[in-house]
């Protein structure tokens, strides 16, 4: 928490997580026949920032964002045949190599979301209050090259 000026308090909270472990379902083939995993490295990074800015002990200024980028990429993909669903555990020895998957079926992304709340409350009145909120939220499929990232806040 940060507070430069006396009516001014902010605070920002940044998080980066990295994940790389064993083979994760992503999808059934094509012709249905086998569930299709690959070993997934992801990568996710967000920040909030928060703040309150007080012109009045009667009237206050709030504001909330939240910026949220992932990225996902699968390699050594294997599959398991669909048994007509009488089997419910699947062992990692039981995987077998399949060929990496074409376009249609590319399990890898990039996302972003971005949410927004600003919030002005008047006290006009001891114990009665009138609020006035705006919210945004928005989630776009981004590409890989961030510096495509600007399309998140457009």
């Amino acid at each position: 928490k940060a507070r430069p000026l006396p009516q001014l308090e902010f605070e920002l909270d940044p998080v980066f997580t990295y994940t790389r472990g064993e083979p994760r379902y992503y999808a059934t083939s094509d012709d249905g026949r086998n569930y299709l995993f690959g070993k997934l490295e992801a990568a996710s990074l967000s920040a909030t920032l928060s703040g309150t800015y007080t012109f009045l002990p009667t009237l206050t200024l709030q504001v909330y964002g939240q910026a949220f980028m992932a990225f996902g990429r699968y390699s050594d993909f294997t599959s398991y045949p669909v048994l007509d669903g009488k089997r419910s555990n699947i062992l990692l020895s039981d995987l077998r190599p399949f060929a990496a998957p074409g376009p249609d079926l590319d399990p890898n992304f990039t996302s972003g979301t971005f949410n927004a709340n600003v919030v002005v409350r008047w006290e006009y009145r001891m114990g009665s209050l009138v609020y006035v909120v705006y919210t945004h939220s928005q989630n776009d499929s981004l590409t890989p090259r961030l510096r495509d990232a600007g399309n998140l806040f457009g």
